[in-house]
């Protein structure tokens, strides 16, 4: 008789399990339509040709919105909010907007390394009254840790290669940047 009335609450349990989503069945980082949000703060340094190699602070602020056209494959848009100080050169300030092509690789199911490539293309100022219009291209090289569903905190290198630096009176030595950048991204 007992085996009777706990039957009932056996197939209630069964079907309440059954019901609920598995792990296996939610979408994981990366998968194909999978959209990530976030951004990057930075802090870095930069040595370049322009006055007798003076070494810059940059601070920065990347906000981003990348999309996985197919499995692990990403295309995305970054831009960013710059300010850069040295000791013996002028401060600057910058806004740039930045296609980019990222490969998602899971580390396991805590981790991913999410390289990204971007074209930059920007424009600054700095306090000395120039006006620049600068093409360059970035390597960011993050790896990211899961640390709560669909929230993932990431660090890594990224460099950066300015191609071309008009200013209003020709062209400005390159400088090649590299930093160490913090993201936080989350994704849906």
């Amino acid at each position: 008789m007992a085996a009777a009335r706990s039957l009932p609450a056996c197939l209630l349990a069964a079907v309440v399990l059954a019901s609920a989503p598995s792990r296996a069945d939610e979408p994981r980082f990366g998968d194909r339509g999978t959209l990530a949000f976030g951004g990057d703060l930075g802090i870095g340094g930069e040595q370049g040709l322009d006055h007798g190699y003076d070494t810059r602070v940059d601070l920065e602020l990347d906000p981003a919105l990348d999309v996985f056209v197919a499995r692990r494959l990403s295309l995305g848009v970054g831009s960013t909010l710059s300010y850069s100080f040295a000791r013996s050169s002028p401060s600057s300030s910058l806004v740039s907007v930045s296609p980019r092509v990222g490969y998602a690789v899971p580390l396991g199911h805590l981790f991913a390394l999410w390289p990204r490539v971007s074209v930059d293309m920007a424009y600054g100022t700095d306090s000395g009254g120039a006006h620049h219009r600068i093409l360059s291209s970035t390597l960011f090289l993050p790896l990211d840790a899961f640390v709560l569903p669909h929230l993932a905190v990431g660090i890594g290198p990224a460099l950066t290669q300015q191609l071309v630096d008009r200013v209003d009176a020709g062209t400005a030595p390159a400088t090649t940047t590299a930093q160490l950048l913090v993201e936080v991204a989350g994704w849906l």
